[in-house]
């Protein structure tokens, strides 16, 4: 790497980490340390031969301080999010079905519950000024980072972005997903945005549990492309694993817009209803993927285990034969299957 000062001839041999360095550059060669520059902090110079260590070292801090402490705020907020959309439906939203089986003093007590509606949408309000401050801040700090980005990327970045994006393809399909996981995101370092590896990275972290993680990566290609199926269906699926059955059918409700025979949205969806005790919804949904691929093998346990608790134990019991067609050393279909067999015997 040739000295960028003119009339330098020298190759670069140092570059500055000192915090207030005002020098035009931060590489020096031996005819920059002849003229004196940068010698207000000699110590604060290293050898060019070392700048790999040093980028890997600010790297390496980057992801400890920074994005550790990002993530870790980020699962407050969202588990806070979470937590106060539940409590806000558990106290004014109520089913048809439920509101039959109150008693008096209940509806009493459901109408004072409803007078607080207002209120609470007062508090709403508060909360939504005060946020939009912190997205203004983070809005800018965005803008700061992305103005200061290298964003060209090289042949070269661009071949080795899609070696590594290859190797982590690899790898998932070993069950290596942690591993994979590594490979997609120093494939993302060289060339961002990239969608597919992004929906990938997205499957790493929910194949090992990271459903919080997941969600924000699918939401993040979500952003770039709304359209795209594999994200949409991505965030309900990490919603349902979280337990966030209406938020997930909100998301599934979106893919099936764009492809009302998608049989995982429909099943998924079923999913999110048998969770919420909507047993016969769920079975129309299954019904509908099943009449599409006759073949899924979880959609008709879910179905036969809506059936069962609906106690229809005849047909239960055969969507669990059904399901044992395509996998027959399931023990769990199978003690779900004697179950209902010995409830018809009594």
């Amino acid at each position: 790497m040739k000295c960028p000062l003119l009339n330098h001839n020298s190759q670069v041999e140092r570059f500055c980490i000192n915090l207030k360095c005002i020098e035009k550059t931060r590489l020096s060669c031996n005819e920059c340390y002849q003229s004196s520059f940068h010698c207000s902090h000699l110590k604060d110079q290293n050898l060019i031969s070392d700048l790999p260590d040093y980028v890997e070292k600010i790297s390496t801090q980057c992801e400890r301080e920074l994005i550790k402490f990002l993530g870790d705020l980020e699962d407050q907020i969202s588990e806070l999010f979470f937590s106060l959309k539940d409590k806000i439906r558990s106290q004014f939203q109520i089913s048809s079905l439920r509101l039959k089986a109150l008693n008096y003093y209940q509806v009493n007590e459901m109408l004072c519950q409803f007078m607080d509606l207002n209120s609470f949408k007062d508090d709403m309000i508060e909360i939504e000024i005060k946020s939009k401050n912190l997205l203004n801040e983070l809005n800018e700090t965005i803008q700061q980072l992305r103005s200061k980005q290298i964003i060209q990327v090289s042949r070269q970045e661009t071949a080795e972005a899609n070696s590594y994006y290859i190797e982590g393809l690899t790898l998932f399909s070993q069950g290596e997903y942690l591993k994979a996981l590594k490979a997609f995101d120093t494939s993302l370092n060289l060339n961002p945005y990239q969608i597919e590896v992004m929906l990938w990275r997205g499957d790493c972290l929910f194949y090992s549990s990271s459903y919080r993680d997941a969600l924000q990566q699918y939401k993040q290609v979500f952003k770039i492309e709304e359209s795209n199926i594999k994200s949409l269906y991505g965030i309900g699926d990490c919603l349902f694993r979280l337990n966030q059955y209406q938020e997930a059918i909100h998301w599934l409700d979106q893919v099936l817009k764009y492809n009302p025979k998608n049989s995982k949205a429909l099943s998924k969806k079923g999913d999110c209803l048998k969770n919420l005790k909507n047993y016969y919804e769920a079975i129309i949904l299954y019904d509908n993927a099943l009449s599409i691929d006759s073949n899924l093998f979880w959609t008709l346990q879910s179905k036969g285990s809506c059936l069962q608790d609906l106690k229809q134990f005849k047909e239960a019991i055969d969507c669990y034969e059904k399901a044992l067609i395509l996998d027959s050393k399931s023990q769990s279909v199978k003690s779900s299957k004697s179950y209902c067999e010995e409830m018809l015997q009594k």
